[in-house]
């Protein structure tokens, strides 16, 4: 992983593309993609009409052996960057995978994301464990190849704050914290998949996930918020959700401001009685809700304006004067 410093020096590109005229804050789908990717594979940036390839042998493909930090990019600045390469660095360590620090990867991204030629895109970090040695099979650890490092930049689809949505639980339940710990970002994301598709099956545009002790843990891929008069309040992280940088940002913000707001333990219950919501994640920074199964909710919420300001502020900031 030596030569990671390979990376090209930082290129600000002119800005294009469909959203290049759209407010983060706006709810509007963006127009048919169009700018191409950008790829850093390995120790190198990959020509635009180069495939990029990974071993059929390796870990990640094999049994889902990485780890990856995902967000969203607003004219070139990935928001909370430093947030999650550190938590990024902090899991590889735990886990016992070589991965180049995070001051080797931030210019690789700030690189990738200044050659993106959309003005909103989508970054994924990615660090594969590597390919299996010839004859090997199974979980040993011995005779691996070099860990496999991918960023990623490319149009998204989706807007940052799209319209309100309906919520319900969904079937299967979260894994408890001390089975995995939450804050691990694994490439084996088959029960969250199982999850979105029942969310997709009802049409709507997240899930309530519970724990074990049908308390509420957070959204399928996301944190959640709910507002109850001029108090916002969100699960615990003794609960078992993902620590969320978008979580740990707008926290910040609004007890900074002095705003409201407590971190404890949220039943199902105490969902149905809330006059708002949100969820909040890196790639869709708000989602407010409209609905809880059959109790409407206040998707403009004061409380849910004041988060929405909040991450915007946050998001302005990162990308500094126009």
């Amino acid at each position: 992983m030596a030569s990671l410093a390979r990376a090209a020096p930082r290129l600000r590109m002119p800005r294009a593309g469909p959203e290049r005229s759209a407010a983060p804050g706006s709810c509007k789908v963006p127009a048919p993609l169009s700018a191409p990717p950008v790829i850093f594979l390995r120790d190198r940036f990959l020509e635009a009409d180069e495939p990029a390839t990974v071993s059929l042998f390796d870990r990640a493909y094999l049994l889902g052996d990485s780890l990856f930090a995902s967000l969203r990019v607003y004219a070139g600045a990935p928001v909370g960057l430093g947030r999650h390469l550190a938590r990024l660095e902090a899991t590889a360590g735990e886990l016992g995978l070589a991965c180049p620090s995070a001051a080797a990867i931030e210019p690789i991204v700030r690189t990738a994301c200044d050659r993106f030629v959309s003005e909103y895109g989508y970054l994924r970090i990615t660090l594969s464990r590597g390919e299996m040695p010839p004859r090997a099979a199974g979980l040993g650890l011995t005779g691996l190849a070099a860990p496999v490092l991918s960023v990623v930049v490319r149009e998204l689809g989706t807007p940052a704050f799209p319209a309100p949505t309906e919520v319900a639980p969904v079937t299967l339940r979260a894994v408890p914290a001390a089975c995995q710990p939450p804050g691990w970002k694994l490439g084996s994301y088959a029960l969250r998949v199982a999850m979105r598709r029942e969310v997709e099956a009802r049409g709507h545009g997240e899930g309530l996930v519970l724990g074990l002790d049908g308390a509420v843990v957070s959204g399928v891929s996301s944190n959640l918020f709910l507002a109850r008069g001029d108090l916002l309040v969100t699960p615990a992280l003794s609960s078992g959700c993902r620590p969320g940088v978008t979580r740990e940002l707008l926290l910040e913000r609004l007890r900074a401001a002095g705003a409201p707001v407590e971190e404890r333990a949220v039943a199902l219950e105490d969902l149905r009685a809330a006059d708002g919501a949100l969820f909040t994640s890196s790639v869709t920074p708000l989602l407010p809700v409209s609905r809880v199964e059959s109790r409407a909710l206040a998707p403009d919420h004061p409380c849910v304006a004041r988060a929405r300001a909040a991450l915007l502020e946050a998001i302005a900031q990162e990308r500094g004067p126009a």
